[in-house]
């Protein structure tokens, strides 16, 4: 069986379903809520296929993966790519005495025709009396077990033509389950399809078949002592870069897809309706992120209040060449070349952000031809269909065009509607993660620091609404559940000295928990681990699922039981493949054999799904319809599990892993895939965090920044274990908006000529940001002894789109040139811009100056004194004159008559 396909269940449906169930949910909107659940199943589920009609293709398995082997699991030798699907048992829980009815389908895969007439229907003998019997029998490994009991047949056919299907209905009369079973137990079912009778068929072509089980139960009372069964679902987030995208065009549907109607934690809310089922929720999947453009705007933010939703106790309505940033090269670490698969009911577009190369993220070198560059793998091919009508192709346009102009209140609406599904709730089935889920197995792996880890246990929902705050005041949030085949108990320590730190009254209140919590619920209580960690085997018998740890005191390991957990994992692919009704009959087989190991004892089976399990609608009614009837079994919440650990002996982890000799192909669900985390990559997170925190002290408007923080911690998350490739784009994008806008603030580069002693020198800095900055400190320093910084300039405050001018004190030691480098950085010492170079040409007064000054003085002095002896005296007369100006020698006598008077002295002319 190929590797599993966690994540492309959803994803693989066509685009078009997914504008039905839009249309289907606005058009609910308009006209009340009253019929949400029908018009959303109407729009997801396909009309069923009459004989003849085209077959729904195989979901494929996960890039990379090896091709499907030759023996399916459950099928019997291929016949030209025939198989048979089993859809209905009903009841499904068979009494023996009693009527049955089965209903399937036979599939051409194949590329030539096939003829079939008859499909024949039997069991064995005897009852399958163990867990390993039941997968001998459907794996066809023990040739001592073969069904020679016919139930049942049904005519079909003739011929079924390639890409099509032929359906069946046998019916099992009464009385031919009667004697198999003494109360109750499993018998092997086998279908068999062929054309015995027919003329012409060439000898040698073998019949289609199909092995599976019938869980039949001949008692009329329960057992005294029935088998508990509990389940513990994680309801987390996708790992899908377009969740995170700054344009609402891909964000939207993004985040639609994750909460609206057919979206895995709505599928698994509404499907499995049992009362044993605990729900481990991120509370990061209830609210949207909206990421600005940039981290200093335009953009939407942090989101602001959606619709207000009702009390719980009412019902809702239903190219790059990014510039590096300062410290170590990019994070080391493997980058898987396989698509991100995104678990959604309809493939959403993911955001852009550039394909990291292997040498480019740090990660080993390899082959990458190739590789795909998008976070979502392309839609599987659609069945052959006949034409679809104008009415038809006039719905679908329609229903895309709605699925493209989604916006943030058809989102909110949809959170809102699963945060009220939640709030349906018992609070004690209601569990918390740490918000964005982080990968506990790694940070302890990687030893990563207490504050750190506390911080990540710590945090909260971006602004979350009312509607949410409520929610997260129910539940509890004291369990931990690491990603990891094993533990062991220095690592289950580590995480309960990290949960046990949320109660640092220093941390103020609230900090034990989601929300504010009383002391109880702010330590560890309980961890998941596979069974094995306490059994230290697979094939150890049955027992209680909830043991308290002898070495980590006050906590209780909850063992999930590798088999169970494995084919619930497996049963969406196998149900593609054998139907249904098959995948809910095994299921059944495997409780009720675990039941008739010691049906006299009290035990218990603990059903842990891995993260990012999808199974469809469908096959989860019908389990649920499965479990609830089966009179083996009671169903039991986790929290009663914990609360009646303390009956059970103390035990010790044994850090034993499911053991894939037993479990077979079913082991790859359990063992998750590597973190993308490493040292490299955790020590680039804590560079980026601490570089938005410096840019946060010195942005005027830090909204648009903010919108990005809970981004940076969703990258400690352990969503991103199945899907490398999307967690390099994420960070990527991250790292590059960081170092974008620190390049923004930089110093002008200049050229100055010292010509003293000691003086002030000046530098421009430059703020090329849309947003004012301030408290941006600047240090300046010379590469040579010549010249010596005395004062080192204060913050600096710029405008946006602004420059200022720095002054700073100097000394000049010696003449000579050098460079002075000019460092921006913010409070916290993160670097802006890069280091602009000032050149100062050095030149010092020497003894010299003062002998040329002194001369200078001297010259002046004299040419004072010379000016000031030729000054005229107070009478208007030069000093050097003896004559005297006021006497005048006499005339002759006039000839004209006239007398001419002398003009006054210049003391005269005076008023």
């Amino acid at each position: 069986m190929t590797r599993p396909a966690r994540r492309d269940a959803w994803a693989a449906r066509p685009r078009a379903a997914a504008a039905r169930v839009v249309a289907a949910a606005r058009r609910v909107r308009r006209a009340g809520t009253g019929a949400t659940a029908g018009l959303v199943a109407a729009a997801l589920l396909l009309p069923a296929a009459a004989a003849g009609t085209p077959a729904p293709p195989v979901p494929a398995g996960p890039p990379g993966a090896p091709g499907p082997p030759e023996v399916v699991v459950g099928q019997e030798a291929p016949a030209e790519g025939i198989r048979i699907v089993l859809d209905e048992v009903d009841p499904v829980v068979p009494r023996a005495g009693e009527p049955l009815e089965l209903r399937g389908r036979v599939v051409n895969d194949g590329t030539s025709r096939r003829r079939l007439t008859s499909l024949t229907v039997s069991t064995t003998w005897q009852p399958l009396g163990s867990r390993e019997a039941v997968t001998d029998w459907v794996e066809a490994t023990d040739p001592s077990l073969v069904a020679g009991h016919v139930i049942g047949d049904d005519t079909i056919g003739p011929v079924v033509a390639p890409g099509r299907e032929l359906r069946f209905t046998v019916r099992v009369p009464e009385g031919s389950l009667a004697g198999l079973v003494a109360d109750r137990g499993v018998v092997g079912l086998q279908l068999r399809a062929d054309d015995a009778g027919a003329e012409g068929v060439p000898e040698g072509v073998e019949p289609v078949g199909l092995r599976t089980v019938l869980t039949v139960s001949a008692a009329e009372d329960p057992p005294e002592v029935p088998l508990g069964l509990s389940w513990v679902v994680p309801l987390t987030l996708p790992p899908d870069p377009g969740l995170v995208s700054p344009d609402p065009d891909v964000r939207n549907p993004a985040w639609y897809a994750v909460a609206g109607p057919g979206s895995p934690a709505r599928t698994w809310l509404d499907g499995l309706d049992l009362p044993g089922v605990t729900w481990m929720v991120d509370p990061a999947l209830l609210r949207m992120l909206s990421p600005a453009e940039t981290l200093t705007g335009p953009g939407e933010g942090v989101p602001g209040e959606g619709p207000e939703a009702p009390e719980e106790s009412e019902r809702p309505d239903e190219s790059e060449d990014p510039q590096e940033s300062d410290g170590p090269e990019d994070p080391e670490g493997p980058v898987d070349d396989g698509a991100t698969a995104t678990a959604v009911p309809a493939p959403a577009p993911t955001a852009d952000l550039g394909a990291p190369s292997r040498e480019e993220d740090g990660g080993q070198a390899g082959p990458t031809d190739g590789a795909p560059t998008t976070a979502a793998p392309a839609p599987a091919p659609a069945p052959e269909e006949e034409p679809a009508s104008d009415d038809d192709a006039g719905e679908d346009e329609a229903g895309e065009d709605e699925v493209d102009s989604l916006d943030a209140d058809d989102v909110e609406s949809a959170l809102v509607e699963l945060r009220g599904r939640l709030a349906r709730v018992d609070g004690s089935r209601l569990w918390w993660l740490p918000t964005d889920d982080p990968d506990l197995s790694a940070l302890v792996d990687l030893e990563v620091d207490g504050g750190t880890a506390h911080r990540l246990l710590t945090r909260q929902p971006v602004d979350p609404p009312a509607q949410l705050v409520r929610l997260l005041r129910r539940g509890s949030s004291t369990v931990a559940w690491p990603a990891a085949p094993t533990l062991r108990t220095g690592q289950v320590a580590t995480v309960a000295d990290w949960f046990d730190r949320r109660e640092d009254p220093e941390d103020g209140p609230g900090s034990g928990s989601v929300l504010d919590r009383t002391d109880e619920d702010r330590v560890l209580e309980a961890v998941v681990v596979p069974r094995e960690s306490v059994t230290g085997s697979t094939g150890a018998p049955v027992g209680p699922s909830a043991v308290p740890l002898a070495d980590v005191p006050g906590v209780t390991a909850l063992g999930s039981d590798s088999g169970l957990t494995g084919l619930v994992a497996d049963a969406g692919a196998d149900a593609a493949l054998v139907g249904r009704a098959a995948v809910t009959q095994r299921l059944l087989a495997d409780t009720l054999t675990a039941h008739q190991e010691a049906p006299w004892e009290a035990r218990s089976l603990l059903v842990a799904p891995p993260r990012g399990t999808t199974l469809p609608a469908d096959l989860l009614e019908q389990l649920s319809e499965g479990l609830a009837s089966a009179p083996w079994l009671a169903p039991v919440p986790a929290a009663d599990l914990l609360a009646q650990a303390d009956r059970v002996a103390p035990a010790t982890l044994t850090g034993q892993a499911p053991d894939g000799t037993v479990l077979g192909s079913l082991t790859a669900y359990l063992d998750p895939p590597p973190s993308p985390l490493d040292p490299g990559r955790v020590a680039s997170l804590g560079r980026i965090e601490r570089e938005l925190d410096g840019l946060a002290e010195v942005l005027a408007d830090t909204e648009a920044l903010r919108s990005w923080q809970p981004v940076l911690s969703g990258l400690w998350s352990t969503r991103w274990r199945d899907a490398p490739e999307a967690w390099s784009r994420t960070w990527r994008a991250l790292r590059d908006l960081s170092a974008q806008t620190r390049s923004q603030v930089h110093a002008n580069p200049s050229t100055i000529n010292f010509l003293s002693d000691q003086g002030l020198m000046q530098v421009t800095v430059l703020n090329d940001l849309p947003v004012a900055v301030h408290d941006v400190q600047a240090r300046l320093a010379p590469d040579r002894a010549v010249l010596r910084i005395v004062d080192q300039p204060g913050p600096v405050s710029i405008g946006a789109g602004s420059r200022a001018t720095v002054s700073f004190s100097a000394r000049a030691v010696t003449r000579g040139q050098t460079q002075v480098t000019a460092e921006l950085t913010t409070p916290n010492g993160t670097v802006l811009g890069d280091d602009a170079v000032v050149d100062v040409r050095v030149q010092p007064t020497g003894t010299w100056i003062y002998w040329v000054l002194g001369g200078l003085a001297g010259v002046l002095l004299v040419l004072g004194v010379v000016r000031a002896l030729r000054r005229p005296g107070p009478d208007g007369t030069a000093p050097a004159s003896t004559t005297s100006a006021g006497t005048t020698s006499a005339s002759a006598p006039s000839t004209s008559g006239t007398s001419t008077t002398p003009s006054p002295t210049p003391k005269e002319q005076r008023p």
